[in-house]
């Protein structure tokens, strides 16, 4: 197994009224293949996420937002979702049980 990803929907108010998101639950690439390309010349984990966004949109309301939670201090993961088009809508936040820091991306 290369790797893994999951999505949901979930509603979210807006100026507008409530609007369906969908939001990454869940990436992970296995570490045999971080950083390593496919013989096509793709990184595995931007084949892996496409496959996670094209699968959440097929699934969606056109043009719905797709957001996802990153560790603050993941600066790998960070730059990963920002090559994939994120960009940080909310600063740090901790989340209640885990005690753990997060911020919020957005595409």
């Amino acid at each position: 197994m290369i790797g893994f990803g999951s999505w949901k929907h979930r509603q979210v108010q807006s100026p507008e009224g409530s609007l369906q998101e969908i939001v990454i639950d869940w990436f992970g690439v296995d570490r045999a293949y971080q950083g390593q390309k496919s013989t096509e010349g793709y990184s595995w984990a931007d084949q892996l996420y496409a496959t996670v966004e094209a699968d959440a949109c097929s699934n969606s309301v056109p043009n719905a937002s797709i957001a996802l939670e990153v560790r603050w201090d993941n600066d790998h993961a960070i730059k990963f979702w920002e090559r994939q088009g994120f960009r940080f809508e909310e600063e740090v936040f901790v989340a209640s049980g885990s005690g753990r820091a997060y911020r919020r991306m957005i595409r």
